[in-house]
Parts: structure tokens; C-alpha cells; sequence
């Protein structure tokens, strides 16, 4: 590598973006890319697929979106980075996914640099660099900045003079501590045999004196669903080590992220393995009678994740929900899977639709892009062809932030490989 050899790559990146040859333009990226660019909605994108995620969300919303080169491209000696000055302008004429922000029809022209790491003939990094405000007023056609001395700069000043004297007062600062130290203390890790949860989150967190006080006016089989899931759990535990990683607030669980080998999945009597449905949902009855292969008899070692939850997504008030519990659980499944000898993790997603979050044991494709997994795979969900409540809630969610329906009903399947 040298500095002309960075310098074409730099050339070439640009080039393929501009061509929208986004297979060239992902091929020139490195495995684990990086990429922060201010105008993400949650930076940075990490690995392939999340660039590539990023890459056709841009060009989709702005069409004529193209990159004009402003020489020289400077580049190390060595080739290990270089920086491009560049100029670029873009019509919105689409919704800008995923947060949906509708087409104005205006064009704006900007500059900007992107500073790239190159490494083994790949970009390994990307920072971007340019000035959002002026970009957002172009497309918006109004003034952000307010001007010194008008009634609206005054009002700003105001409204911050506000917030920082509410940000400062002691009833915030207490409330902020006794908050983070409620999270703080949260416990995160494997469930034992100690303490078995055998059903979910759905009614809200369980400790012993709840799990087997059941709703009495729920038409769930609730003692039939604990016999069958108790030993099952157990069997789980004993022959893997953990079948599911929890939350603890005090002695009230508040999360729960079930994970089962992929090959106990795909044997018979498992289903989907849904601990609060009938098989084929959920487990057949008899299931825990089965043999199932101990670690050392089976060839593909990948975990499968079966639902996370935080709180009760389906209560009006969940003070556990994205406080970042449910990434600790994953983080936790890692370690935990990395130190018992298997090599990959998988989790069934669907589009970034609040619902999603709020009603099933489910997340967005970029709450696990964050955490290190790359999308191998979306289909239709077998589920979700035929129209219900839930399915007009999702699509309608899906519109109003700019996502075709036909993708809302997607699966999306995340990997993570940890060798």
C-alpha cells in the first residue's frame, strides 16, 4: 500500500456510489467497516450491512445524490488513510428512512470531507465531516440559526436559559440520581436453576411470590403450560448450561432474552418453542422427554435467540424500556456463549417500527446492528399475510415513517459470528 494506491480506492469508493453500484461500492469495505456520518440518526453504522442499510437508504430518498471530488486527495504515505474534499448535491424526493422524514423537493448543495482508514486494501473507516445546519435549512427553506438581536434569538436564548436552569435545579438532580441508580443496580445475568422463569414479561416483572399467581380471567392453560415448561427449562439448564439470560430489579425479574441451540429447534415436538402458546407456537407437551444432543454431538454450533424483553412492552408505563437493559442481556448472551464454546448467535428482526419494540418480544434490525450483527436474510413473515389488528397497527406505523408495507411484514434474520 501506498499513497497512490489509497488515493484510487478513495476514487473508486466515490465513484461507485456516484454509478450506485452499491455492490462495488460495499466491496470495497472491509468485514467490520465503521462508518460515522452526522447525518445518521444514530451513528456510527457498523459492519456491511448496516453501511449498506445506510448507503440505500440515502440514495432512495435522494436520487440525484452525487459526490464531486475537490483535489487533492490527500493520502499517508503508507496508504493507511487518506482525505477527500468533496462537494455534493441531492434533491429529497423520497422519505428518508428509517426515521421517515417526508420529501421537501429541495436541493441542496454541500461540502464536506471523509477521512478514510484503509487497511489490507480495504476501508476499514469512514468519518464524514460537514455542517448539518446549513444542509437542513436548504432542504427545509428556513433559517435554523437564529440572528443575533430578533425576537426569535431571544426567544431561543430564553428557552436554553430554561432548560439549563431546570437541568441544574435539585429536584432534577435527585430525580436523575435516584434514575440511574435504579438502572445501575439492575442485575444482568444467566438464569439458573434457582430461580426458573417459566413464563414471560407480558403482565409485567415477576419474582417467586408472583410467577404462579396467573391472571384469573386469562383463558390461558396456565397450570398445563408450567408443568410442561418447568422441566423443560431445567433439562435446558443441565445439558447446555443456560437457556436464558435475565434482569433482576431487586428480586423482581424485569428481563428476560431466551436463546436455544438451533439444533434443538429443528427437532421434532419443538415448534417455535414459544413458552406461552400451544405447540406447533410452542413446545408439544412431551417435549422435555425427548433426548436432546449434548454439546459435544452437535456440528452446528449456533444459538438461536427466541425473544427479548424488557419490562412489559404491553403496559402503558415500562420504566425498564430503552435503558439500554436489553443490550447489556445480548452483550451478556455473548460473553456467555463465547466462554461455553459456540461460535454463532442469530435473531429474528423486523424494520425499525415502534410496535415492534412495544408489543413483541422482538427488536429493529439496528438495535442488533449496534451490538455486532450483520443481516444474512429477510422473507415474508408466514405470520403476517393475512390481515389483523396488529398487521394494520405495524403497516400504518410502517407509513408514516416512510417504509413500504410489503417490507414492514418482513422477517430479518441477524447473525453474529464470534470466531
Amino acid at each position: 500500500m501506498n499513497s497512490k494506491t489509497a488515493a484510487d480506492i478513495a476514487q473508486r469508493l466515490l465513484a461507485a456510489w456516484n454509478a450506485r453500484d452499491l455492490e462495488e461500492f460495499i466491496a470495497l469495505l472491509a468485514d467490520d467497516v465503521e462508518w460515522y456520518d452526522p447525518a445518521m440518526p444514530d451513528p456510527p453504522a457498523r459492519g456491511r450491512t448496516a453501511v449498506k442499510v445506510f448507503a440505500e437508504d440515502v440514495l432512495n430518498a435522494f436520487p440525484d445524490f452525487k459526490y464531486e471530488i475537490q483535489p487533492p486527495i490527500c493520502a499517508a504515505e503508507d496508504g493507511s488513510r487518506c482525505a477527500i474534499v468533496w462537494r455534493i448535491s441531492a434533491t429529497h424526493l423520497h422519505p428518508l428512512r428509517p426515521l421517515g422524514y417526508a420529501p421537501t423537493g429541495r436541493k441542496a448543495r454541500i461540502e464536506g470531507v471523509d477521512v478514510l482508514d484503509i487497511r489490507d486494501g480495504k476501508v476499514a473507516r469512514i468519518l464524514t465531516a460537514f455542517d448539518l445546519t446549513p444542509a437542513a435549512e436548504q432542504l427545509l427553506g428556513l433559517r435554523l440559526r437564529p440572528i443575533p438581536g430578533t425576537l426569535r434569538a431571544r426567544i431561543a436564548v430564553a428557552t436554553q436559559r430554561l432548560l439549563a436552569h431546570l437541568g441544574r435545579s435539585p429536584l432534577n438532580r435527585l430525580l436523575g440520581q435516584k434514575k440511574d441508580a435504579k438502572i445501575e443496580n439492575i442485575m444482568v445475568e444467566p438464569m439458573t436453576e434457582e430461580f426458573i422463569l417459566w413464563r414471560c414479561l407480558h403482565g409485567g416483572p415477576l419474582s417467586r411470590n408472583t410467577i404462579d399467581r396467573w391472571p384469573s380471567d386469562s383463558e390461558l392453560p396456565w397450570e398445563r403450560y408450567r408443568k410442561r415448561n418447568l422441566p423443560l427449562l431445567v433439562k435446558l439448564i443441565r445439558t447446555y448450561g443456560a437457556c436464558a439470560v435475565i434482569a433482576r430489579d431487586g428480586n423482581r425479574i424485569i428481563g428476560q432474552l431466551r436463546f436455544y441451540p438451533k439444533a434443538v429447534w429443528k427437532m421434532a415436538g419443538a415448534g417455535e418453542l414459544c413458552l406461552q402458546q400451544d405447540h406447533p407456537a410452542g413446545p408439544a407437551d412431551d417435549f422435555a422427554a425427548i433426548d436432546f444432543p449434548i454439546p459435544s454431538q452437535i456440528d452446528d454450533k449456533t444459538l438461536l435467540i427466541h425473544c427479548l424483553m424488557t419490562g412489559s412492552p404491553q403496559q402503558k408505563e415500562n420504566p425498564y424500556q430503552r435503558k439500554g437493559i436489553g443490550a447489556r442481556m445480548v452483550k451478556t448472551l455473548i460473553q456467555w456463549a463465547k466462554a461455553n464454546g459456540w461460535e454463532h448467535i442469530e435473531a429474528n428482526s423486523f424494520e425499525d417500527i415502534p410496535i415492534i419494540y412495544e408489543i413483541t418480544g422482538n427488536a429493529g434490525h439496528s438495535f442488533w446492528e449496534k451490538l455486532g450483527f450483520s443481516m444474512v436474510d429477510r422473507y415474508p413473515h408466514p405470520y403476517l399475510k393475512e390481515q389483523s389488528p396488529f398487521l394494520e397497527a405495524l403497516e400504518d406505523q410502517a407509513k408514516l415513517i416512510g417504509i413500504p408495507a410489503e417490507r414492514a411484514r418482513d422477517q430479518i434474520v441477524m447473525r453474529l459470528d464470534l470466531i
